[in-house]
């Protein structure tokens, strides 16, 4: 992950530019997040077999 410094653009007609002050969300989670996004439905299931014990037990 990387941070860049980019010109903001001018907002589109109806739309506005929010801009963040504070975020809830660590990096850790956001990365977490990210990679787990790029996992495929069988990759998710091993990366968290609790979860996939809960779907099965709840089924």
């Amino acid at each position: 992950m990387r941070f860049l410094d980019v010109p903001v653009n001018s907002p589109m007609r109806g739309h506005l530019i929010v801009k963040t002050m504070a975020s809830l969300v660590s990096v850790g989670t956001e990365k977490y997040m990210l990679e787990l996004a790029k996992k495929s439905l069988i990759g998710k299931a091993l990366a968290r077999p609790d979860v996939v014990r809960q779907v099965i037990a709840n089924a």
